[in-house]
């Protein structure tokens, strides 16, 4: 399992490296459950929770899956029912693009301070349950809390669709906190009748797209796996192709491909039912 986690101490007498070893946080405790919470005078239960993907990050950019070098970015996805924190392969950041994961957070020292005042940044992924790997994090009265691997201690709530919340690294007595915390909001990643001119962000195939007739597209292929659907030209007025050794191309066969995909078995054809058909 690969995670690249990360954490830098200045202090004030030197620089040295810390935490090195980032094994589970001991301890954790499993949240005791607040005593009952009384109630509250009847208030209602749990609001709905959206489900798929959530992104959040600072600048944005740093959500579309490849390495950053400052600000945070942050990525979990909810499962249906909204109960739950769940895998995902979507929920890419930082380049840590080898698991599928149901979380991912990192901050980088010009936005982490350890317990000395001083710089530092952190990774964690995925989640862990008294130690042990686990696959869900339940979601309760609209909030979780758990630590990833990596030794960082993660707290959240929804609020409609906004979450916001905390992130602190510790472990053989270093800290380290993403200062001012974290916000996401829902990714979009179907984008079935959503207006070509809105253009709305989505997340499909480990990137950052476009809505675009109903499909996530990129501009740009370099360094993408073939086969993501991307816009040749100008979005508005270009066609919609695969990405193919960091290209942009109209593919001869449209096996497995959407339709509408622009394909180059006919001129101006198109892909329909796995065949590239000529336009009406």
């Amino acid at each position: 399992m690969r995670y690249l986690f990360g954490f830098i101490c200045m202090l004030a007498l030197g620089v040295m490296g810390c935490g090195q070893d980032l094994g589970p946080v001991a301890g954790a405790g499993g949240t005791a459950g607040d005593g009952g919470s009384g109630g509250d005078g009847g208030g209602g239960g749990s609001s709905a929770i959206t489900p798929g993907l959530w992104l959040g990050g600072d600048p944005a950019s740093n959500t579309d899956g490849n390495p950053f070098d400052t600000g945070w970015a942050i990525c979990f996805h909810v499962n249906e029912d909204g109960t739950a924190l769940t895998p995902s392969p979507d929920c890419v950041i930082d380049g840590l693009d080898d698991e599928v994961t149901l979380f991912e957070v990192s901050w980088k020292d010009d936005v982490g301070r350890d317990r000395f005042d001083e710089a530092c940044g952190a990774t964690g992924a995925g989640a862990e349950d008294n130690g042990n790997a686990t696959d869900t994090v339940p979601i309760e009265d609209n909030a979780f809390e758990f630590s990833t691997h990596g030794a960082v201690r993660v707290v959240g709530s929804f609020e409609g669709d906004t979450a916001t919340g905390t992130a602190m690294y510790a472990d053989l007595g270093a800290t380290c906190e993403l200062v001012g915390g974290w916000t996401a909001t829902p990714a979009e990643t179907d984008c079935t009748g959503i207006d070509n001119n809105s253009n709305t962000e989505c997340r499909s195939d480990r990137m950052v797209g476009v809505c675009w007739f109903d499909l996530c597209v990129t501009d740009e292929c370099s360094g993408l796996e073939d086969g993501i659907y991307c816009v040749y030209g100008v979005l508005g007025d270009g066609w919609t192709g695969v990405c193919e050794a960091g290209e942009c191309t109209k593919p001869e066969d449209c096996t497995g491909l959407a339709d509408g995909v622009n394909c180059a078995g006919e001129d101006f054809g198109f892909c329909e039912g796995g065949e590239c058909v000529a336009p009406p």
